[in-house]
């Protein structure tokens, strides 16, 4: 979660009002920048743990007859040829002042008007990386460090983009690597921190940057969701003091959960044998392996793969984004602009049988506020294969 103050989180779960700021960076540069808040009318910011992981619309309204917001050439603030903005949005308290989490930094993609009117489409960054497909083989040394190889590739499709990737201790180095010509280097990118056991994204401010899957499942919840009890209860105002709602959607379904993952490396470095394993050890899970919900493998192969080390890390990373799916709910709260996909968050609801830390999947940040619908999953922590 982005970091807040303890007023933003007693203020959102009260009476309080929504605020956003609007800025373009002409050509993706911070240092020159537009604000457009004064034309921003509407729109909706999506966030999920897919490849790309914040996209949106947002909608301007040209009211005082400025012409920054209808484009009529490629010089247009809002025409979709290299102008990226910056999404800040959270709450505007009674003294004047504001707290806005940023929400995204997005390369304009797609931009329909009418005027006075125009709405933009948007996504991260990652999409100059994905679009930037390799027009020759891109080739990396056998053992090269991983970290570097994501920055190598990063730089070289968008050169000047901001990366933050910490150097951590690897099991292993890369084999020789040859990306082909057409080839997605955003894709391979997250392929290459997945071998690892990290997940790629950018961060609301524009930075590339890696996460430990692990990492992220142990982590504290930043929340507690406990809403109202029943949707015909009388209106308590503490029934929402930590702003779930009422009507939470529980899915169990036993088709979409693994409790175990097996990983073998395919590359053709290897000299011997390579795999790793991962399994639901915890005693407590319903999905335990060898529990009563039995056994159910996810085998996955991998070129990118060398050392048994290196598949174990694999493994254990991809459990954690596999496990618990079984167990997942939907839950309709108010409105909070600084929570990231990936974050923990424990849920209440006694009526329902739950009292868990689920792991946020995917949400909207609906910039006028109000209701957010938040897709989690039970987080299933593993340590050790």
């Amino acid at each position: 979660m982005e970091a807040i103050t303890e007023r933003f989180r007693a203020a959102l779960v009260g009476d309080h009002q929504t605020t956003t700021r609007v800025e373009v960076l002409l050509g993706g540069d911070e240092t020159q920048r537009v604000d457009l808040s004064d034309y921003w009318t509407d729109g909706s910011i999506d966030v999920s743990r897919q490849t790309v992981r914040r996209s949106g619309t947002l909608t301007f309204v040209d009211g005082d007859a400025s012409g920054l917001i209808v484009p009529t050439d490629r010089d247009s603030l809002l025409a979709p040829y290299g102008n990226q903005l910056r999404v800040w949005s959270g709450i505007a308290y009674d003294d004047g002042t504001e707290e806005l989490p940023c929400v995204g930094t997005f390369r304009i993609t797609k931009s329909s008007s009418r005027y006075p009117m125009c709405t933009v489409t948007v996504s991260d960054r990652s999409w100059v990386v994905s679009n930037a497909k390799l027009i020759r083989p891109w080739h990396v040394a056998w053992g090269t460090l991983w970290d570097q190889a994501i920055i190598a590739l990063l730089v070289d499709r968008y050169p000047g983009v901001p990366v933050d990737i910490p150097s951590v201790e690897y099991t292993s180095t890369t084999p020789r690597l040859t990306l082909d010509e057409e080839a997605d280097p955003w894709a391979a990118a997250q392929k290459w921190a997945a071998s690892i056991g990290y997940a790629l994204y950018f961060t609301p401010l524009g930075v590339a940057t890696i996460v430990s899957e692990i990492a992220l499942a142990a982590a504290d919840p930043v929340w507690t969701y406990d809403g109202k009890p029943q949707a015909d209860s009388p209106y308590d105002p503490a029934d929402y003091t930590n702003l779930a709602l009422y009507d939470e959607t529980d899915d169990l379904d036993a088709d979409a959960a693994s409790n175990g993952v097996i990983i073998t490396g395919n590359s053709s470095s290897n000299s011997a044998a390579v795999r790793g394993e991962a399994y639901d050890n915890d005693p407590d899970s319903p999905t335990r392996w060898g529990g009563p919900f039995g056994f159910k493998p996810l085998f996955e192969n991998s070129e990118l793969v060398t050392t048994n080390g290196q598949a174990g890390q694999l493994a254990l990373g991809r459990l954690q984004q596999v496990g618990g799916l079984a167990e997942a709910l939907q839950i309709p709260a108010v409105c909070n602009s600084a929570l990231e996909a990936g974050d923990q968050a424990r849920v209440i609801r006694p009526e329902l049988g739950i009292d868990t830390v689920h792991m946020l999947d995917h949400f909207p940040v609906p910039l006028r506020g109000g209701e957010q619908r938040i897709d989690t999953r039970v987080r299933r922590v593993v340590v050790t294969g």
